[in-house]
Protein backbone atom coordinates (compact mmCIF):
# COMPACT_ATOMS: atom_id res chain seq x y z
CA UNK A 1 0.00 0.00 0.00
CA UNK A 2 0.96 3.49 -1.15
CA UNK A 3 1.93 5.89 1.28
CA UNK A 4 -0.83 8.39 0.56
CA UNK A 5 -3.01 5.33 0.60
CA UNK A 6 -2.30 4.98 4.24
CA UNK A 7 -2.82 8.41 5.31
CA UNK A 8 -6.20 8.14 3.82
CA UNK A 9 -6.66 4.84 5.56
CA UNK A 10 -5.76 6.07 8.72
CA UNK A 11 -7.87 9.76 8.44
CA UNK A 12 -11.02 7.63 7.51
CA UNK A 13 -10.45 5.24 10.93
CA UNK A 14 -9.91 8.31 12.83
CA UNK A 15 -13.15 9.99 10.91
CA UNK A 16 -15.17 6.92 11.99
CA UNK A 17 -13.63 7.13 15.76
CA UNK A 18 -14.96 10.40 15.95
CA UNK A 19 -18.55 9.80 15.17
CA UNK A 20 -18.72 6.92 17.44
CA UNK A 21 -17.21 8.87 20.50
CA UNK A 22 -19.49 12.00 19.37
CA UNK A 23 -22.41 9.19 19.48
CA UNK A 24 -21.64 8.62 23.22
CA UNK A 25 -20.65 11.90 24.29
CA UNK A 26 -24.31 13.08 23.00
CA UNK A 27 -25.51 10.58 25.45
CA UNK A 28 -23.18 11.14 28.32
CA UNK A 29 -22.45 14.65 28.50
CA UNK A 30 -24.41 17.83 28.97
CA UNK A 31 -25.82 19.82 25.87
CA UNK A 32 -23.51 22.44 26.39
CA UNK A 33 -20.38 20.79 27.50
CA UNK A 34 -17.05 22.24 25.39
CA UNK A 35 -15.87 18.63 24.07
CA UNK A 36 -19.72 18.31 23.01
CA UNK A 37 -19.94 21.66 21.29
CA UNK A 38 -16.43 21.27 19.80
CA UNK A 39 -17.66 17.64 18.49
CA UNK A 40 -20.84 19.19 17.04
CA UNK A 41 -18.98 21.75 14.85
CA UNK A 42 -17.17 19.33 13.23
CA UNK A 43 -19.95 16.73 12.88
CA UNK A 44 -23.14 18.55 12.21
CA UNK A 45 -22.49 20.24 8.84
CA UNK A 46 -22.33 16.22 7.99
CA UNK A 47 -24.99 14.73 9.71
CA UNK A 48 -27.43 17.79 8.93
CA UNK A 49 -27.18 17.09 5.46
CA UNK A 50 -28.07 13.49 5.95
CA UNK A 51 -31.04 13.90 8.45
CA UNK A 52 -33.66 14.94 5.93
CA UNK A 53 -32.62 12.32 3.62
CA UNK A 54 -33.95 9.66 6.31
CA UNK A 55 -37.24 8.27 7.10
CA UNK A 56 -38.76 10.19 10.42
CA UNK A 57 -37.55 7.17 13.10
CA UNK A 58 -38.74 8.83 16.39
CA UNK A 59 -36.27 8.77 18.65
CA UNK A 60 -33.45 7.34 17.21
CA UNK A 61 -31.14 8.69 14.57
CA UNK A 62 -29.74 6.66 11.53
CA UNK A 63 -27.17 9.23 10.36
CA UNK A 64 -24.06 8.91 11.89
CA UNK A 65 -24.32 5.42 11.22
CA UNK A 66 -25.10 6.25 7.50
CA UNK A 67 -21.98 8.63 7.62
CA UNK A 68 -19.53 6.07 9.05
CA UNK A 69 -21.06 3.74 5.85
CA UNK A 70 -20.72 7.17 3.77
CA UNK A 71 -16.76 7.38 4.90
CA UNK A 72 -16.01 3.71 4.97
CA UNK A 73 -17.23 3.43 1.56
CA UNK A 74 -15.01 6.10 0.18
CA UNK A 75 -11.95 5.43 1.92
CA UNK A 76 -12.13 1.49 0.74
CA UNK A 77 -12.74 3.63 -2.74
CA UNK A 78 -9.83 5.72 -2.79
CA UNK A 79 -7.55 3.18 -1.44
CA UNK A 80 -8.47 1.24 -4.11
CA UNK A 81 -6.94 3.98 -6.68
CA UNK A 82 -3.91 4.76 -4.85
CA UNK A 83 -3.29 0.85 -4.20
Amino acid sequence: MSALAEVVWVVSRISIFTVVVYVFVSYFLDRFHPVRLKMEVILEPMLGRIRPILPNTGAFDFSPVILILIIELIARALVGLLS
